[in-house]
């Protein structure tokens, strides 16, 4: 792996269900057109706090406030396969 210093911003749930999936497939049923918008709003130290929103072509038609943390990737990877390494002594 090469080396990278750059910091990395880390999204943890950015899969969509529920509500959001029906929105999707509504919007694409209706073809309507939608813009979304993500903007940040904050940073305290690692944490980044973002404010979104979703228009189509006639009104507002969603909005949320997302945080997430910039991490480094170095540590984050080592401690991911440590725990990897915990999970293959674990099964065997």
């Amino acid at each position: 792996m090469a080396k990278d210093s750059r910091p990395l911003l880390v999204f943890f749930g950015a899969a969509h269900s529920g509500p959001a999936r029906r929105m999707e497939s509504l919007m694409a049923h209706l073809a309507r057109k939608e813009r979304t918008r993500l903007r940040v709003t904050a940073v305290d130290g690692r944490k980044v706090f973002f404010e979104t929103s979703v228009k189509d072509e006639l009104d507002q038609v969603g909005a949320g406030t997302h945080t997430r943390f910039v991490v480094d990737k170095a540590k984050t990877f080592e401690r991911l396969k440590a725990k990897a390494a915990r999970f293959a002594a674990l099964s065997g």
